[in-house]
């Protein structure tokens, strides 16, 4: 008996059905929620499970978050264009349950910063609801992990296990750069705002820098997650490269007579992340990132790197996107002096 209460247990922390029309899955936060063993429709409850959830079951996906611009639909295939918004479940001022029960899910999940107050929420929409609620980490280094335990839950668990096998190749990439000696990696300064806003903390752009290994001014971040800088201290620090996921960014950095001086802006070294139908370092910080992840790896480090842009990214996006970009799309994303999108 002692060794069947064990066997059960061990099921139930796996993930694995222990009763009959059920399986019990522990998320990011440590939740053990009892999923359906069919799910027909499933809620993304923000922008970043709408992105994630979209790659892994789009049939299955009650709807995006907002409407896509016609941009942004240009890059996917055209029997998603219908799909509704749904409204964004982790707005602060939102009814959460009463989106759950317009949209009718099997599902709802999240993903994306895994804190108490996410955890919360979660534990709320569910009791009002009734509807299960998984919690995932969005962050590069989790969200494979997120996927591949999604795949079967989603009755696509090969599917799931390609976007984490896939993750895991742009980790990996990632992990053997960063093991270079310290003075083999570049000086990197990333900017927004008027160019003199950085971000440093959490899992946005700052976490694609930490993970390939290169240098960043240092600097204390503030509730968001930013820091304000001075030019004089980007001049004194003379980064080797400048990136930006901000047209307007980008154009003060490049356009302004006093950032000049500093080494990246001589080099012609200042990089505007490609978007489209999501950024490629940020928003949503979801599955889009991992593009972001390759293109950077490649930008920053071109000596090691002998593929082509343009095949990793169509890769992507049939992965990702369920659609290879159109020749004319591909030139706008990997154009080397980017207008604005």
């Amino acid at each position: 008996m002692r060794f069947l209460r064990r066997f059960a247990l061990l099921l139930f922390v796996a993930g694995l059905p222990v009763g009959a029309g059920a399986a019990v899955i522990v998320d990011s936060a440590g939740r053990q929620v009892a999923v359906p063993d069919a799910v027909a429709h499933v809620l993304p409850a923000g922008p970043p499970a709408s992105v994630a959830l979209f790659a892994l079951a789009p049939d299955k996906m009650a709807g995006w978050i907002q409407p896509l611009s016609a941009a942004q639909l240009g890059f996917i295939p055209p029997r998603y264009a219908s799909l509704p918004a749904v409204g964004r479940l982790t707005q602060r001022d939102g009814n959460p349950a009463e989106l759950v029960r317009i949209a009718h899910p099997d599902l709802i999940v999240d993903i994306g910063d895994v804190d108490r107050r996410y955890a919360d929420l979660a534990d709320k929409v569910q009791k009002e609801t009734g509807v299960p609620y998984l919690l995932f980490s969005g962050s590069l280094a989790e969200i494979g992990s997120a996927l591949r335990k999604l795949g079967p839950i989603l009755g696509n668990g090969a599917e799931g296990e390609r976007l984490a096998k896939y993750v895991a190749t742009a980790l990996a990439e990632a992990h053997k750069l960063a093991a270079r000696p310290a003075a083999a990696h570049p000086k990197v300064y990333f900017a927004r705002g008027d160019g003199l806003l950085m971000p440093v903390g959490g899992n946005g752009p700052a976490e694609f820098l930490r993970l390939l290994g290169v240098r960043m001014l240092a600097a204390e971040p503030d509730v968001h997650g930013n820091a304000t800088v001075t030019l004089d201290r980007v001049r004194a620090w003379q980064p080797d490269y400048i990136v930006t996921d901000e047209p307007g960014a980008f154009d003060a950095v490049t356009h302004h007579p006093e950032w000049r001086m500093v080494k990246a802006v001589k080099d012609g070294h200042v990089l505007l992340a490609p978007a489209g139908p999501f950024g490629w370092l940020d928003h949503p910080p979801s599955l889009n990132r991992v593009m972001g992840l390759r293109w950077l790896a490649r930008k920053l480090y071109p000596r090691a790197f002998k593929d082509d842009l343009r095949p990793v990214t169509a890769a992507f996006y049939r992965l990702a996107y369920h659609q290879e970009p159109a020749p004319a799309q591909l030139d706008l994303l990997l154009q080397e002096s980017p207008a604005h999108r």
